[in-house]
């Protein structure tokens, strides 16, 4: 505590010598007449946050110092056009624009060379709408670096607003020789077509913006524009739409950079807001992280890093500013939510069921933290309840999907299947959209296998696919159930696309290949599991199952005795069970090593005799025969 009075005191001596300082001596920040520099007007700072006070105040003094130092000759033009230059920058980000550009221009006449001090007038020029002054900036800066990108990007957009296209097309030509993949340039170059009357050049270019900046959702503005020129007014309203003015983003390293020099909480906290909005996280998580160091107790900005944390999968980092907001703000329902779904996919559910509480306590009017903690309870072995909570969330709005899927899978676990069945029906006759309408279809799904209705289970499952191609979980249930009915071709295809929305899942690799393999696909078999044990050679499931069909296979381009053997071994020697041991055996044979493969199959025959059921001791005494025989095995599973 004393040392927060302190420097409390500490700044408000600091501010009061300041305002006393400022309004007494004035002199030394107006232009001296030989010089032939501008007065920098006096900003008002009474509503600034103190330490943005403080840091003007400071800057201002050291401009007026080093001006008296330049008019004894202690410092030279450049030394004094940096700190002109220096208070500029400060005024631009605090939007004092008459004092920056003041100091913009005395840095100009005293640095005529310095590229920056010319771009960053240029830049705050056309907010001012002089345009024609911007041009000239911008021009002259690009004599001094030709080559930065920005620079070329904002001249060609005040040429356009000048009315002059081929100047500004020469502009954005000139920026996609440097980097061939600019959204600006493009979007600069499909105005000049739409200006020019070329519409459908326009909408290429718009089109080519668009898929390298896709947050970039004003072109379709321009893009519905062009459509109606053309007398495409579907496609024109239909890109209408879609318009929510977030512009295309310049990446502007003089600008950015601005944001490091200030000590704005609030400043820190917009340019993070902007960068989000762009999709540069790792950005904005760095302003937040200023505006934090500045104002360290405002609770937004800790749940705003905890949010840009959570983008980049910081969980850990993103768990520690939720629950620093929520020391700071208690009540803030969104934290606690937020920080409930962290939880919640951490596995950490009773943890993430209090938060889910506590964020529909503060806030009775959020259906979704209701439905979620409705849902936690379930896991936590309380269906009952559970469903009276959502009961609750449906008496406020019947229509809501969520908590209609939510019921439904309360009621089946409750063993509730024809209520789960009415209320499923209930969300598919309302307006759910397509993901919703999917996961309905596949929870009935579920219903229809479980009273092994089997027709009408594929029937919900290939809704749900058709509806919602990524639903993996709802691809794994149907390859389950054509699998069950011998359509193992079929099934495969379904484990292919859950493979292909989940590289992990190794059940749908498995599943994958040993529904090929029993669907006599015995080459794609061999292809299709090569590719899973690339991928997860420590399964050893797969191994054994590529084994024993490099083994067995009746196709010859899909077998490989010697193969076969190394990955037989290696699993036996990770796991040795009978059917291990077996594989070893059929992948000898297949090597033309049958008295060895006939001594592993008679040792296999002996420990069957142990207590092994009739039909399986049955089928190792057909094999071992068979090696005896010098027989190779040519049926893949036994059975």
């Amino acid at each position: 505590m004393s040392g927060g009075r302190c420097r409390s005191v500490g700044l408000l001596l600091l501010l009061l010598s300041a305002v006393a300082f400022l309004a007494a001596a004035p002199r030394l920040a107006v232009a001296a007449s030989d010089l032939d520099l501008r007065e920098v007007p006096l900003p008002v700072l009474d509503n600034l946050e103190g330490p943005v006070r403080e840091q003007l105040v400071a800057e201002r003094q050291m401009l007026d110092g080093r001006l008296e130092r330049h008019q004894a000759g202690e410092v030279d033009d450049e030394q004094l056009a940096d700190a002109y230059g220096a208070l500029g920058r400060l005024y631009y980000l605090n939007d004092f624009t008459a004092a920056a550009e003041a100091c913009f221009m005395n840095a100009i006449s005293l640095a005529p060379s310095v590229f920056d001090w010319r771009y960053f007038l240029g830049a705050l020029y056309p907010a001012e709408g002089k345009l024609e002054e911007a041009e000239a900036l911008l021009g002259s800066a690009l004599e001094l670096r030709p080559d930065y990108l920005p620079a070329l990007i904002r001249s060609g957009r005040v040429l356009l607003d000048l009315g002059r296209l081929d100047a500004a097309a020469e502009r954005f030509d000139a920026a996609l020789a440097l980097d061939p993949e600019n959204a600006p340039a493009y979007k600069g170059l499909g105005r000049v077509a739409f200006e020019a009357g070329e519409f459908e050049r326009a909408i290429e270019l718009f089109e080519r913006a668009l898929e390298l900046q896709p947050e970039a959702n004003k072109i379709h503005y321009q893009l519905g524009l062009a459509y109606r020129q053309l007398g495409d007014r579907e496609r024109a309203v239909e890109h209408l739409k879609l318009n929510q003015h977030q512009d295309v983003r310049i990446d502007d390293p003089l600008i950015n950079n601005l944001y490091q020099i200030v000590r704005s909480a609030k400043l820190h906290f917009n340019s993070a807001i902007d960068l989000l909005e762009a999709n540069q996280v790792e950005a904005a998580i760095e302003q937040l992280e200023l505006a934090i160091a500045q104002q360290p107790g405002q609770f937004t900005y800790h749940h705003n890093l905890a949010g840009a944390l959570g983008l980049i999968d910081e969980d850990e980092r993103a768990m520690v500013e939720y629950r620093r907001t929520l020391e700071l703000n208690p009540e803030y329902p969104n934290a606690h939510f937020n920080l409930a779904m962290i939880l919640v996919e951490r596995g950490e559910i009773s943890e993430a069921a209090r938060h889910l509480e506590l964020a529909h306590g503060y806030d009775p009017t959020d259906l979704v933290a209701h439905t979620e903690w409705a849902t936690a309870l379930s896991k936590l072995g309380e269906p009952e309840r559970a469903a009276a909570e959502l009961g609750k969330v449906l008496d406020q709005d019947p229509s809501f999907s969520k908590a209609l899927l939510n019921l439904a899978t309360v009621q089946a676990q409750m063993g509730r299947t024809a209520a789960a069945e009415a209320t499923l029906a209930q969300l598919l006759e309302g307006d759910a959209n397509d993901e919703e309408r999917a996961a309905g279809t596949f929870r009935l799904g579920r219903i229809y296998e479980e009273r092994q209705d089997l027709e009408r289970a594929v029937a919900s499952y290939r809704t749900a696919v058709e509806l919602v191609d990524n639903l993996a979980e709802a691809h794994v249930a149907l390859a389950g159930v054509l699998a069950r009915g011998g359509r193992f071709v079929e099934a495969a295809g379904h484990f292919e696309r859950a493979v292909e929305h989940d590289a992990g899942d190794l059940a749908s690799h498995f599943g994958r290949g040993l529904a090929l393999l029993l669907g006599e696909r015995y080459v794609e078999a061999r292809r299709a599991l090569e590719e899973s044990v690339e991928a997860h050679p420590e399964h050893l499931p797969l191994v054994h199952l590529l084994a024993r069909l490099l083994a067995t296979a009746p196709a010859d381009s899909a077998r490989d005795g010697a193969l076969a053997l190394e990955l037989a071994q290696q699993v036996f020697a990770r796991e040795q069970t009978i059917e291990h041991a077996e594989t070893i055996a059929m992948a000898l044979a297949e090597t033309g090593r049958f008295e060895d493969a006939a001594s592993w199959q008679r040792d296999l025959v002996e420990r069957a005799r142990q207590g092994a059921p009739p039909s399986a001791l049955a089928t190792l005494e057909q094999r071992l025969g068979q090696y005896e025989r010098r027989e190779r095995v040519r049926a893949p599973w036994r059975g």
